[in-house]
C-alpha cells in the first residue's frame, strides 16, 4: 500500500462522520422531508455514499495495519 497515509484516512473518517451528523441534522430540521419521497431518497442515498466512504477508508486502514503499517498519528499519541 505504497502512498497510503493512515493519519489522513483517520482524519477523513472523522470528517465524514461529521458530514453524516450534519446531513441528518439538516434533513431532520425540515419536517416536510419525511413526506417528500424525493427528499427522503436523496437523503438516504447521500448517507449511503458517506457510509461507503467510511467503510472504504476503514478497510484500507485495516489492510495497512495488518501488513505492519504504523499507527495513525491520532492513535499513536499517548
Amino acid at each position: 500500500m505504497t502512498g497510503f497515509d493512515p493519519t489522513q484516512a483517520v482524519g477523513a473518517m472523522r470528517e465524514t462522520r461529521a458530514d453524516i451528523d450534519r446531513a441528518i441534522e439538516k434533513y431532520n430540521a425540515d419536517p416536510d422531508n419525511e413526506q417528500d419521497p424525493d427528499a427522503t431518497g436523496e437523503h438516504y442515498d447521500h448517507l449511503s455514499d458517506l457510509y461507503e466512504s467510511i467503510a472504504e477508508d476503514a478497510l484500507a486502514l485495516d489492510k495497512w495495519l495488518s501488513a505492519g503499517g504504523v499507527l495513525p498519528d491520532q492513535w499513536a499519541q499517548a
